[in-house]
């Protein structure tokens, strides 16, 4: 059994899998709400965020799996022994073979549900023997840092889908954006490319919202709150989700990761005032991790809400993901 500072260090390392349905939960509660295409933008988001759940916990799932098998093959071994009475009985080597595995399967089951503790112990010590690998604690922590990755990228796409979403199926709201002065630099209507116009034959009834996507893509922290806090002025939780200090950690990193291939930069380090060094490896903790998607499901899911109210069941259900 590890220590506790030995529990630690793996903890740190190594993500260890979710209650999906505890932690997706205020994305059901959204769910039930929209209809149409913001059910199937719904529907993505809970798809890409449980692929990052799933992911993410690929090393726990491997060793766990390893654990179990070497119990299986003890508990098989004793059973084949045992079962050689059944073959001096009369029964054929293959029928005294599925016996046993009857057997050694319902008692591991057994284990497993009696002294669950006892694996995890075991399960956390693999772990912490497998991070003395080089190669297995370099890809545990390289795989930690893509799913940061993944997890912005989640949010990104269900943001965006939804600002293009609700304006082409409320194209009138664009004057919300117009009428908020930070809105309006960051969408500037007046520069809008006659080539654009062309793509839409002249009828942007349906398309606002994938022309103002053209012009600013709504991928960063500051761009969500200035277009979404123009667009749903009454969404109290939305700007409290918007406005959680692990939401602008992940955007800062994923940016980090995604550009510099994570090794930290003075930039970073203005940004953030972390206490790390120019050149160093950004290492992205389990925990943190966690932080990052849960931080991510409450933004989603508000975004859900507050496009299912503004827009309406009737709008919603003509609305589409954009391409």
């Amino acid at each position: 059994m590890l220590d506790r500072d030995e529990r630690k260090f793996v903890l740190q390392r190594i993500f260890i899998p979710l209650d999906a349905g505890a932690a997706l939960e205020p994305l059901t509660s959204a769910e039930q709400l929209v209809r149409g295409g913001f059910a199937t933008i719904a529907a993505t988001f809970r798809r890409n965020l449980q692929a990052v759940l799933s992911t993410a916990a690929v090393p726990f799932r491997l060793v766990s799996a390893a654990v179990q098998q070497v119990r299986w093959q003890a508990l098989m071994s004793a059973e084949l022994i045992r079962s050689q009475t059944l073959v001096e009985g009369g029964m054929t080597e293959t029928e005294a073979e599925r016996v046993a595995a009857g057997i050694a399967q319902t008692k591991l089951d057994k284990e497993l549900q009696s002294e669950a503790s006892v694996f995890g112990d075991r399960i956390l010590h693999n772990l912490r023997g497998a991070l003395d690998d080089p190669e297995f604690a370099e890809g545990a922590s390289e795989l930690l840092r893509q799913c940061t990755v993944l997890t912005w990228s989640a949010l990104e796409v269900v943001a965006q889908e939804i600002f293009v979403g609700v304006l082409n199926t409320r194209p009138s709201l664009v004057s919300r954006l117009s009428a908020d002065e930070s809105a309006k630099r960051l969408f500037p209507l007046k520069s809008i490319a006659i080539e654009a116009l062309i793509e839409y034959e002249f009828d942007l009834s349906r398309h606002i919202g994938d022309l103002l996507a053209q012009l600013r893509a709504v991928d960063s922290v500051p761009v969500m709150k200035t277009a979404f806090y123009a667009l749903f002025p009454g969404a109290d939780k939305l700007r409290v989700a918007l406005g959680d200090t692990a939401l602008w950690a992940l955007n800062q990193r994923r940016h980090l990761i995604l550009h510099k291939r994570g090794v930290v930069d003075r930039e970073y380090l203005e940004k953030t005032g972390e206490d790390l060094q120019a050149g160093q490896q950004l290492a992205i903790t389990a925990s943190e991790l966690e932080a990052y998607m849960l931080a991510v499901v409450g933004v989603g899911s508000e975004l859900l809400i507050s496009a299912a109210g503004s827009s309406g069941e009737s709008l919603a259900d003509t609305v589409s993901p954009s391409s």
